[in-house]
């Protein structure tokens, strides 16, 4: 008799998000070009970049790349019937552009970019499970990015042990949703 094992199935959500910001006032939002991520991972740079940066304003949003493939697709969809033009018109105004809360979209220009410490990703992957909502060790991403670098310098095997045992940004929301 012979038994099969399924390899079970794991889906890597695409890295097609990123964040933008502007001054408040600004005509403009800067969307970050050297860095992208899955959607949680957006979530979470987006707080750890405003709070770097208290006076700007920051959203996740998709990537310019994203946003090109996306068109495509839509019109494929349009050209073979599947969808009209005045929904893909519509779906695609969202596009190069963020609507802020006052119901105005306020467009996107590709100028942004983040400060290395936030580019680091296990530090960022070490501090975000020092920021879970059930165990805050730490109030800001600030102190947790000091600390995992502190960490990294002082003990570099724990630091290492530690990125080696730490969730992704997507196990951490999912974890956070099945509460």
């Amino acid at each position: 008799m012979t038994t099969t094992v399924e390899a079970p199935v794991t889906t890597v959500e695409p890295k097609t998000w990123t964040i933008a910001y502007r001054r408040r006032t600004a005509n403009r939002f800067q969307r970050v070009t050297n860095w992208s991520g899955t959607w949680a991972e957006a979530r979470e740079m987006a707080g750890a970049f405003g709070e770097l940066y208290p006076d700007l304003q920051v959203w996740y949003t998709m990537t310019a790349a994203h946003e090109q493939a996306e068109t495509i697709r839509l019109a494929a969809k349009v050209a073979s019937g599947e969808y009209d033009q005045e929904f893909a018109d519509r779906y695609l105004e969202d596009h190069r552009n963020i609507m802020v809360d006052s119901g105005k979209r306020i467009a996107i220009r590709e100028t942004g970019n983040l400060p290395a410490e936030l580019l680091d990703a296990d530090a960022m992957k070490v501090a975000g499970e020092m920021l879970t909502p059930t165990v805050p060790a730490f109030s800001t991403w600030i102190a947790c990015l000091d600390w995992a670098g502190d960490v990294r310098t002082n003990h570099p095997a724990i630091f290492a042990d530690m990125v080696r045992d730490s969730r992704t940004a997507d196990e951490r929301y999912s974890a956070s949703c099945t509460r």
